[in-house]
C-alpha cells in the first residue's frame, strides 16, 4: 500500500501531462541481432549456474533477472542500463541501510522510511530524463532492502545478498554481451585465421 500511495502522489504532483504525440517505435530487429541477442540471454543464464555452483554466489536468481533485464540487442544501450541499475541497486541499497540503522525494529519509523524512499525514487523515475532508471531501481532496491518480511529486517545479510547479486548479474550482461558482440563483428578473429 505504501508504494501505491507514494506512486499516486508523485503522479497527481509532480508528473507533467502526458504529451499528444506517441514515442516512435524501435526498428524491428534484424535476423544477426536477434540471433546475438538470443545467444547472449543463453550465455548469460548458462554462466549464473556455473558460477553460482561453482563459487556458491549469493542470489543467483537475483543475477540471472538483473541480466535478462537490462539485456538489449544495442551495445551502448545496454551498457547505459547496466550502469543505471547498479547506480540504482547502490543508492536505494544504501538508503535502505540507513534506514535500518536509523528505524530500529519501530514499525512506524519503518513504514515512514520505506514511504519515503520511494516518493524520492518516484520523483527521480517520473521526472524523466536520461537517469530516470536509477530512479527506477533505486525504488526497487528500496523494497529489496526494507521488506524482507510483514516487519523490519533483523539483519542486513540478506539485503547484502540481493544486491550483490543484482550487481553480479549486470556485470557478467555486460562482460557477455561485449565478448559476444566483438566475436560477432569479428569473427575472423575466433576462428583463428
Amino acid at each position: 500500500i505504501t508504494g501505491v500511495i507514494c506512486a499516486a502522489l508523485v503522479a497527481v504532483v509532480i508528473m507533467p501531462a502526458a504529451s499528444a504525440r506517441p514515442a516512435a517505435a524501435a526498428p524491428v530487429p534484424t535476423a544477426r541481432e536477434l540471433s546475438a541477442v538470443t545467444l547472449i540471454g543463453g550465455l548469460v543464464l548458462v554462466a549464473v549456474l556455473l558460477l553460482w555452483q561453482r563459487f556458491d554466489l549469493p542470489q543467483p536468481m537475483q543475477m540471472a533477472i538483473s541480466a535478462l533485464v537490462v539485456l538489449d540487442r544495442d551495445l551502448g544501450t545496454l551498457r547505459h542500463r547496466g550502469r543505471q541499475r547498479v547506480v540504482g541497486c547502490l543508492l536505494g541499497g544504501g538508503f535502505g541501510l540507513a534506514a535500518m540503522a536509523a528505524g530500529g525494529a519501530s514499525l512506524g519509523v519503518w513504514l515512514g522510511l520505506l514511504g519515503l524512499g520511494l516518493f524520492l525514487f518516484s520523483v527521480l523515475h517520473h521526472g524523466g530524463g536520461p537517469s530516470a532508471y536509477v530512479g527506477t531501481q533505486g525504488g526497487l532496491a528500496v523494497i529489496i532492502t526494507l521488506v524482507a518480511g510483514p516487519a523490519p529486517p533483523a539483519s542486513i545479510m540478506p539485503v547484502v545478498d540481493r544486491l550483490t547479486g543484482a550487481t553480479l548479474g549486470v556485470l557478467l550482461l555486460v562482460l557477455t554481451t561485449t565478448v559476444v558482440m566483438q566475436g560477432m563483428l569479428q569473427p575472423g578473429r575466433l576462428a583463428g585465421r
